[in-house]
């Protein structure tokens, strides 16, 4: 009997839904929820829609001041917390500090690197996922 693991029940989504998306210098909710939409090693995207960015974080913040920030996200689809650090910001989809932006559907990508403290296995979780749907 083969022994199932997490990435095999995952194999049918494009995305890992993330919960609250917090930042370590201030402790504040950057995001309400966002989606993890690529994975390779330790490096994720990260893709955060505007109506989930916390209106008072981005009214106090840009985007790029992201940058080298320390993050808390919560892997909903796998019950897991992890660390990050933001490493750039793709910001061709929501123009900065814009209150229409914020009402439509735009969205920022945002590239990060998992804790070297996670376990290499959630790493192989990941990588699995996301290779499963590169190959479909």
């Amino acid at each position: 009997m083969q022994k199932s693991t997490i990435s095999d029940n995952l194999s049918e989504i494009n995305f890992l839904k993330v919960s609250e998306v917090i930042g370590f210098s201030n402790c504040m909710v950057v995001a309400k929820q966002a989606y993890i939409v690529d994975a390779n090693g330790h490096g994720l995207i990260l893709r955060i829609f505007s109506q989930d960015l916390n209106k008072e974080w981005i009214k106090n913040n840009s985007l790029e001041s992201l940058v080298s920030e320390d993050l808390s996200l919560f892997i909903t689809d796998m019950s897991l917390d992890v660390e990050a650090q933001v490493l750039k910001i793709y910001q061709d989809r929501l123009p900065s500090k814009s209150t229409k932006a914020l009402a439509e559907n735009y969205y920022v990508d945002i590239k990060i690197e998992l804790s070297s403290s996670l376990p290499d296995y959630w790493v192989e979780c990941f990588s699995d996922v996301f290779a499963k749907k590169s190959a479909a």
